[in-house]
């Protein structure tokens, strides 16, 4: 690794907007990665309070978009987020906790017949985990993202031409 490329991993946040300035023609590839470190830095969803993090992350689970253009612009960033990750790992994610359900309904009910209450109260804990995982989790259901990402682009849009 180059000298360079060893001193963009110690950049600061503050700190990439003047490297990227300073830096030759020649590098546009390391142009590209400092442009994508400072679009997954999401500042606009960062910007905002707890709880209207909290409101903006359940409007974009559900696949609804918030009415407020400053939190509609945070759920663009979000939802950007979440498909960025790509289909690969929002099907694992979905497969992970279907096999991880019944792997647990099972083991659990062995626990039970041999009377192991630890293991029977371990195996409920995946099952609940899983069930919650697959309830809550944006990234198991990419359409609904990709419904408050349309939805947030509207309402953003109409917010910046008032």
């Amino acid at each position: 690794m180059s000298d360079k490329g060893s001193k963009v991993l110690l950049l600061q946040v503050g700190e990439i907007c003047r490297f990227q300035s300073g830096l030759r023609p020649g590098y546009e590839k390391l142009r590209s990665a400092v442009a994508l470190i400072q679009v997954t830095q999401m500042r606009k969803f960062r910007a905002l309070s707890f709880g209207e993090r909290w409101r903006v992350a359940r409007l974009v689970a559900t696949g609804e978009a918030p009415r407020d253009p400053r939190m509609a612009a945070a759920a663009i960033e979000l939802a950007e987020s979440y498909q960025r990750k790509g289909r690969a790992e929002s099907t694992l994610y979905r497969l992970l906790a279907m096999v991880l359900i019944p792997t647990a309904v099972v083991l659990g009910v062995l626990a039970a017949t041999d009377g192991d209450a630890a293991v029977v109260m371990a195996m409920v804990l995946v099952m609940l985990t899983n069930i919650a995982h697959l309830a809550f989790n944006p990234a198991a259901r990419p359409q609904d993202v990709a419904r408050s990402l349309e939805a947030s682009r509207r309402i953003a849009a109409e917010g910046e031409r008032s």
